[in-house]
């Protein structure tokens, strides 16, 4: 009993004897059944090479240590408690997986040393049942590259925020960025989140990817209390992909949405894929070309390989609302693929636009392409624009309230209002004018557009010559009609014909009127010698 009372005052006394404690953790931290927990502890310097330890029980004196580390083994791990020291930064991370109720109690974090050692008390309480937040548990980026993670919650959290949290203990981490019930969307440097209230779910994107942005995070919801969270560990590789895309897209419901990604020389050969997920290293493949397949279509989507243009596009038609969702554009390789994060968004309702979906010209004609809008459109600016992401496409002509008809360069714009159509024609067409164009509204907010998909087709190598060009007529003449029937090809045919029929009327029809005329007045001629023998007898 003694030597307990002693014990007791050398520990009430040691703290003024000594002066404060080298290592800190966090007071108290709280995790959900089933899930992990990971506690962060701090020390000051001069510490790096002692022992780490986590013990359990209200008394640290006499507390059972569950994990430590030793000056040779920073990390170490037992049963479902790991700890790892960072002595970079000063900084030793307990995890526990698999949480049970039974976890909840006290803990320390301490530092071993000659003599007392130093530790800090952590209240760890474990909430029961499920989150009603999910996410990845881990995802994968790529540097100077972008990142979406989607995390979705239970019914009835809609209106609270959503939080992007990094660090390994999620009650102290920093929250990067973080909605409101009046906002549902914000940006903070490079990073934004979304909360889609009507899906339930929250995208977290990261743009210009670094390799230190490598580490814990947590999806988050804001409530009274205890936040609730899950754990996403984001990995960055180095290096650049060989394949690119747009970062965002939109297309209409019920319409069509063609993507269209680029890739380096000397990957001509490979398989070319289009992914869904946010997490594209476990993503669901919808559709994949082969070496020998460079088209493939399955259901509604469809994806062509132009390997002379390195490019490949990704159709999907019909389109729905819970099309919407983080893609992938991919190239097959030995290893890990490439691939490049593609956003879709799909508004809702029929676009007051409509178009042809294929159009096709003639190189060095002309193409004129009709779009209709529905009543209530006729003031609003109409467009013209090229790209396969009309949110990023060139707007090539362009009309306004008071100009509703424009021309730039080779192309123009007439807007009918009476008849709600806008027409917009190209002169002397080009074999690289192909490709995909819009017919756009102008309104605000985002605006209405509809895709076309433009061809040209080569001009013929051979020009017809004059003589190929009278071999193309056929002049049977039939007995008794002094007329000539004629057959001919275009408008080169008509003007040859017109000038050989000339030539018949001066060098056969009127010799042979004129002889006929000659015949009639000789067969008529005056009689004059019997004029002659009348006159004498008289």
């Amino acid at each position: 009993m003694r030597g307990r009372a002693e014990w007791l005052l050398w520990a009430l006394l040691l703290p003024f004897l000594e002066g404060s404690s080298p290592v800190t953790g966090p007071k108290a931290v709280r995790g959900q059944e089933r899930g992990s927990l990971a506690v962060q502890c701090r020390y000051t310097p001069g510490w790096e090479s002692h022992g780490k330890w986590w013990c359990r029980g209200a008394d640290w004196g006499n507390c059972k240590i569950l994990v430590q580390t030793t000056a040779s083994e920073p990390e170490v791990k037992r049963d479902r408690v790991s700890i790892r020291d960072d002595r970079e930064n000063r900084t030793f991370t307990v995890t526990t997986e698999e949480l049970r109720l039974d976890d909840a109690g006290i803990y320390w974090c301490g530092i071993a040393r000659v003599g007392t050692d130093h530790a800090e008390q952590v209240s760890v309480t474990v909430d029961p049942g499920s989150s009603p937040v999910t996410g990845p548990k881990a995802v994968r980026g790529q540097e100077r590259g972008s990142l979406a993670v989607q995390c979705r919650y239970t019914p009835g959290w809609e209106s609270h925020g959503k939080w992007w949290c990094r660090g390994a203990d999620w009650g102290n981490c920093k929250i990067l960025v973080q909605t409101t019930a009046s906002e549902p969307e914000v940006k903070r440097d490079r990073v934004s989140i979304r909360d889609d209230r009507e899906n339930r779910t929250f995208t977290v994107t990261t743009e210009e990817l670094r390799l230190d942005d490598a580490g814990i995070y947590w999806c988050g919801i804001a409530r009274v209390g205890t936040d609730h969270a899950e754990q996403v560990s984001v990995t960055v590789d180095p290096g650049s992909s060989p394949v690119t895309g747009p970062k965002a897209v939109r297309g209409q419901e019920r319409g069509s949405l063609a993507v269209q990604c680029r890739y380096t020389p000397g990957w001509e050969s490979h398989g070319k894929w289009w992914c869904r997920g946010a997490d594209w290293g476990n993503c669901k493949i919808l559709v994949q070309t082969t070496a020998s397949e460079p088209e493939v279509k399955r259901d509604r989507v469809s994806i062509r390989d132009d390997r002379e243009n390195r490019t490949f596009t990704v159709t999907t038609e019909e389109l729905r609302l819970d099309d919407a969702g983080i893609y992938w554009c991919g190239i097959a390789r030995v290893g890990t693929d490439h691939a490049e994060q593609v956003s879709v968004t799909v508004d809702p309702g029929s676009s007051p636009v409509t178009g042809p979906k294929a159009v096709r010209g003639q190189e060095r004609g002309s193409l004129a392409v009709q779009c209709r809008y529905t009543p209530g459109w006729e003031s609003h600016g109409k467009w013209w624009c090229r790209g396969a992401d009309w949110d990023s496409c060139k707007i090539l002509v362009q009309t306004t309230a008071s100009e509703p008809e424009v021309k730039r360069d080779r192309v123009s714009i007439r807007d009918d209002r009476e008849n709600r159509t806008f027409t917009v024609t190209t002169e002397e067409l080009r074999l690289d004018d192909a490709g995909v164009y819009w017919c756009g509204i102008e309104r605000v907010g985002h605006d209405h557009g509809t895709q076309v998909r433009v061809t040209v087709d080569p001009a013929p190598t051979t020009v017809p010559t004059t003589t190929s060009a009278i071999n193309t007529f056929t002049a049977p003449v039939t007995s008794g009609d002094d007329s000539l029937n004629m057959t001919s090809h275009g408008p080169n045919g008509r003007s040859l014909l017109r000038s050989i029929h000339f030539l018949l009327l001066v060098f056969l029809k009127m010799p042979l009127f004129l002889g006929m005329l000659s015949a009639v007045l000789w067969v008529h001629r005056p009689q004059g010698s019997s004029r002659w023998e009348t006159k004498s007898a008289l």
